[in-house]
């Protein structure tokens, strides 16, 4: 279901058509419906390998971040989804990333707690930032397939691929990822895997 939301409404610079997809919600909805029902932790059964569970959270972040746009759309941004009046000191997008709870597997979790708690701890891979996108200009583009759980390294540099390469290049010798203004520091891999970032220099 996410995959034909995904094709519907997302172009090939990673742009949401969220006026269609307001106006026509029913395939967004049914993912909802699908992984708030089942998850890694609810239903460990359908997800036997790190990367079926990684997979699952990658699609599952990006589907609620599409599904809250909604909830409150027309908005020009998320930070227009403010927080509760008494807490006027929260940081700028809390409304937000901290206020709205979503449902993964039958667990109440707002989008921080997924991303950062869940997805960035759980699973320690800095590439996860290229395939999670927060509905901002400042996010990784959306690409228009789901992640599949086979191969989801090799998904990750298809990201990076089509990323904006004038705010891309790669410091081998400091085995880091530069995004200008920000640093996304890449750990220490075994030697026999180089390939992966001789792939993101060539491309």
């Amino acid at each position: 279901m996410l995959e034909s939301v995904l094709n519907a409404h997302v172009d090939s610079y990673g742009r949401v058509d969220y006026t269609a997809l307001s106006a026509g919600p029913w395939d967004l909805k049914g993912y909802y419906r699908l992984f708030s029902t089942f998850s890694p932790e609810s239903h460990p059964q359908l997800f036997p390998t790190a990367a079926d569970s990684l997979a699952y959270w990658i699609n599952a972040y990006n589907g609620a971040v599409l599904r809250a746009v909604v909830e409150h759309y027309p908005i020009s941004s998320v930070g227009d989804v403010l927080p509760p009046r008494l807490l006027v000191s929260m940081p700028d997008h809390s409304g937000f990333f901290y206020f709205q709870k979503l449902r993964f597997g039958g667990r109440s979790l707002n989008l921080n707690e997924v991303e950062h708690e869940v997805i960035r701890k759980g699973f320690d891979d800095p590439r996860i930032h290229f395939a999670i996108n927060c509905a901002s200009n400042g996010c990784p583009r959306l690409p228009q397939h789901e992640q599949a759980h086979e191969g989801v390294p090799a998904q990750f540099l298809r990201v990076l691929r089509v990323q904006d390469r004038a705010r891309l290049r790669v410091a081998l010798g400091q085995r880091a990822l530069l995004l200008e203004p920000r640093v996304v520091l890449v750990r220490e891999r075994p030697r026999r895997e180089p390939h992966a970032c001789r792939g993101i220099a060539e491309h």
